[in-house]
């Protein structure tokens, strides 16, 4: 998988995780191993949640995740 398809998946994982409130590290990858049928590595969670925070896709409250309110 290229690391554009691991953030995509994890985007897509956290984006579920967080409907409700924000997820934790552990929740997203039961969510991306029901996405993928795929347990995530830690080094591919690392990679795409420190890729999502810098281009602001994603926030961080308290280690926890969520999708920001970014305008198009």
């Amino acid at each position: 998988m290229t690391d554009r398809q691991t953030i995509s998946w994890i985007f897509y994982a956290v984006a579920i995780a967080s409907q409700e409130k924000p997820a934790d590290v552990k929740g997203i990858s039961m969510i991306a191993d029901g996405v993928n049928h795929a347990v995530s590595t830690q080094k591919e969670l690392n990679l795409a949640i420190a890729w999502l925070l810098k281009t602001q896709l994603i926030k961080e409250e308290r280690k926890k995740y969520a999708l920001t309110k970014k305008d198009t």
